[in-house]
């Protein structure tokens, strides 16, 4: 149990949560169960890029408009979901709250 706990921290310390990445990961899954578009390479980089995103961009967003630590990993799951186009959306957002015109 005690290794278990030491790769978590570890993981934790290259700012690598698990739970948001299992949760963006869900909503990556959930993307391309919906679409046939996608080949077996896409859709697993598909996950992969979810997860990501969730894991990254997550603490980001919920920091900038404020959502509880309650929300954050049904939000990480939503960005697994939306994936390129939900971080589209969301420079789109900072753009226009910041007044950047590029």
């Amino acid at each position: 149990m005690d290794t278990i706990n030491e790769i978590r921290e570890f993981l934790e310390e290259l700012e690598i949560h698990l739970a948001m990445i299992i949760a963006g990961g869900f909503g990556s899954l959930l993307y391309i169960s919906n679409t046939n578009e996608l080949n077996g390479w896409q859709k697993l980089l598909t996950v992969i890029s979810g997860g990501a995103v969730a894991n990254y961009v997550t603490p980001v967003v919920t920091s900038l408009i404020n959502i509880g630590d309650s929300s954050i990993y049904g939000f990480a799951f939503l960005l697994g979901f939306s994936g390129v186009e939900g971080v589209r959306w969301l420079i789109l957002l900072l753009k226009s709250k910041y007044k950047v015109n590029k």
